[in-house]
């Protein structure tokens, strides 16, 4: 998934872009994706939680942000 579509910078992130973390800080294999909601928001799936909604801008989520891709394009 992260290999396709359109690189987005993480300050221009929309609605239904996918947005791929790490499982550790500050590295770059990706061990998990989410789809991005409106107000910085993006859903994902918890391990311990099941289907949650959080913000992109928490600091657990920013320090693990690897990439987002426009998969789909917005008409």
């Amino acid at each position: 998934q992260a290999t396709m579509g359109t690189k987005v910078e993480r300050k221009l992130i929309q609605i239904g872009d996918l947005v791929f973390f790490s499982a550790s800080p500050n590295q770059t294999k990706i061990t998990h994706v989410g789809l991005s909601l409106m107000d910085r928001q993006f859903i994902h799936a918890s391990t311990s939680r099941g289907v949650v909604i959080q913000s992109l801008d928490e600091k657990w989520w920013k320090d693990r942000f690897v990439i987002a891709k426009k998969i789909f394009e917005r008409k």
